[in-house]
């Protein structure tokens, strides 16, 4: 999906899932996040930059000896394939910092879709609502 998205950056999203095998939701992801890196041209109107880049909490200095960081597949934190998002998982547990980076990740907005500490979006989410549940 990544190389045909390269390759023909003007072709619609549902043109290269259905070379790709893929949803066309997932070839959007891909075209946004290759757009941010400026490896593709953005197409249609501007779009502001990615709310990571201006509203995420300070991240902890410990977090850069992180496993994750410099890991070969540094994809599988953000991959919305179930066995990439497993592989991030096995990572984190073994992790150093792994307890501070969770810690951290509950600060993140609710929209953010990355593996952070060992928690999956979906976790953090369970995890905010039993606190406010707690709190309330």
């Amino acid at each position: 999906m990544r190389a045909e998205l390269l390759a023909g950056p003007g072709r619609a999203n549902t043109d290269i899932a259905r070379a790709a095998g893929a949803h066309k939701v997932t070839v959007g992801r891909m075209r946004r996040q290759l757009e941010a890196e400026g490896l593709i041209p953005v197409r249609g109107r501007a779009r502001p930059p990615a709310w990571h880049a201006t509203a995420l909490p300070l991240m902890p200095e410990a977090l850069s000896s992180g496993s994750c960081v410099g890991h070969p597949h540094a994809d599988w934190w953000t991959s919305s394939e179930p066995a990439d998002r497993a592989a991030a998982l096995r990572v984190c547990r073994a992790c150093p910092v792994q307890a501070i980076c969770a810690i951290w990740s509950l600060a993140l907005p609710v929209s953010d879709t990355t593996v952070w500490g060992g928690l999956t979006p979906g976790r953090r989410r369970a995890i905010r609502h039993r606190l406010a549940a707690k709190a309330g």
